[in-house]
């Protein structure tokens, strides 16, 4: 193409993950700008000061958001973590089936089957905690 410059493809790998971290810096500023907010909207209410109508609405609307953000992040963390138990359960049956074929040294692999079901029951536990506060929010 005339006039385009072409990227390397690593320069272009750090220009893209330079937009990911200012969206996340950006969403970062934006959430501190919201608490804040409303962090002023509930000290005046609180010291007795005169609020509009329009000041409440908004505190409201802030914390419905942010009770819609808390539980898609809650959401979220229980799917990677029954993702993870998944990945765990098959770890768990690879070496459960070297150890019954002989591949390997088996104790070690028997010692992993046990490690990755641990590791397994502890992610199932997880993403019932995380689904639990999502239904909470």
């Amino acid at each position: 193409m005339q006039g385009t410059k072409m990227l390397p493809a690593d320069e272009a790998m750090w220009l893209a993950v330079d937009d990911v971290e200012a969206a996340s810096e950006l969403r970062r500023q934006e959430a501190a700008t919201r608490a804040d907010e409303l962090r002023r909207t509930v000290a005046d209410l609180a010291s007795g000061h005169q609020v509009t109508v329009e000041d409440v609405a908004v505190a409201k609307t802030r914390v419905a958001e942010a009770h819609i953000r808390a539980r898609r992040a809650h959401l979220a963390a229980a799917e990677q973590h029954r993702r993870t138990a998944e990945a765990h359960e098959y770890a768990a049956q690879t070496h459960s089936d070297a150890a019954t074929r002989g591949i390997g040294h088996v104790p070690t692999h028997l010692e992993a089957v046990k490690m990755y079901r641990a590791a397994r029951d502890a992610e199932y536990r997880a993403a019932e905690r995380d689904q639990r506060l999502a239904e909470r929010e």
